[in-house]
């Protein structure tokens, strides 16, 4: 009479990864030849989407190509920033756009372009430029703290005194000579008369050349104004 003998044999799960592990390792011990082992990866890894990241050192973005983007995906220029949030930089240092030594909180090498952002002038939005449409013509603005005011340039008169038959008045930084003026009533006429700069500090000036001669202030050089506008 045959008996069946049935062996149940329970291991525990623990230990039976352990054993496989070390099955493992037996086997691919002799093909690795060293003790060394090299894994490529991304880092951080797995590479994805992340809610926070968080850096205590150096941080270098698309240091070869590409764009970065923040508040989107398809970033069209180098830094792209979208949303409906303020954009905040460090209080204590400055700003340079085409710059890498800017000297003021804002600085801008090259030119700037104000549009109109709607916005309403009060002491919240005081010293704002903008720019706003009259009569078919784009004029600047600012706003003083209360009420928009119109961007005006003042006009002013710029003279000195001469004596001889060459002048040169130069407006102040930041003006444009517009045209220039004489009182002289001694020389018979104006030889030249006409725009100028100076070629040290750019600044625009107006330069007059008469035929005064000595006959007329008693064998003396007479004295004479020369006025410019600045604008």
């Amino acid at each position: 009479m045959e008996r069946e003998i049935v062996f149940r044999l329970v291991i525990p799960r623990r230990a039976l990864a352990l054993g496989l592990a070390m099955i493992f390792l037996a086997m691919t011990a002799g093909e690795l030849g060293s003790e060394t082992l090299t894994l490529s990866t991304f880092y951080p890894a797995p590479s994805g989407v992340y809610t926070k990241m968080i850096t205590t050192s150096d941080t270098f973005l698309a240091t070869t190509s590409g764009h970065v983007g923040i508040g989107t995906t398809l970033p069209i220029g180098v830094l792209d920033v979208k949303g409906t949030g303020d954009v905040l930089f460090n209080t204590s240092g400055n700003v340079g756009i085409g710059t890498t030594s800017p000297v003021a909180t804002l600085d801008v090498a090259g030119s700037v372009k104000i549009g109109s952002g709607g916005q309403p002038c009060d002491s919240t939005h005081r010293g704002m430029l903008e720019t706003y449409l009259n009569a078919g013509v784009h004029r600047l603005r600012y706003c003083d703290g209360v009420a928009w005011k119109n961007l005006t340039l003042v006009p002013q008169i710029v003279s000195n005194t001469f004596t001889g038959n060459i002048g040169t008045v130069f407006c102040p930084l930041g003006t444009q000579a517009i045209s220039g003026g004489w009182n002289g009533w001694y020389f018979e006429k104006i030889v030249a008369s006409h725009l100028d700069v100076n070629p040290a500090t750019g600044q625009t000036g107006w330069t007059v050349n008469n035929d005064e001669n000595v006959t007329h202030c008693s064998g003396a050089l007479c004295q004479w104004q020369l006025y410019v506008l600045c604008l």
